[in-house]
């Protein structure tokens, strides 16, 4: 009986450790998302991981329809000049 106590007691300690260094995990996450936050407002004036996301959908549209248009030109300046 003394002995199954004892090893509940270890077992508690061992879930107490383990718990605590998840919440400092936490707070340093937490702390680096704080971070990133701040930085997504300041380098690109969003408030928010949707608003980012939104804003990559439309410069990916962009950076696709710019794509489209070099490919476009390029193969016009193959057929005329005849580059290789």
């Amino acid at each position: 009986m003394a002995d199954d106590i004892t090893k509940i007691i270890g077992e508690v300690k061992a879930l107490e450790k383990t718990q605590g260094e998840a919440q400092l995990e936490l707070s340093k996450f937490k702390g680096q998302l704080e971070q990133e936050m701040k930085r997504l407002k300041s380098d690109f004036d969003l408030d928010s991981v949707t608003l980012a996301e939104k804003e990559l959908s439309k410069l990916d549209k962009k950076l696709s329809k710019i794509d489209d248009l070099i490919r476009d030109k390029y193969k016009d300046l193959k057929e005329n000049y005849d580059v290789t």
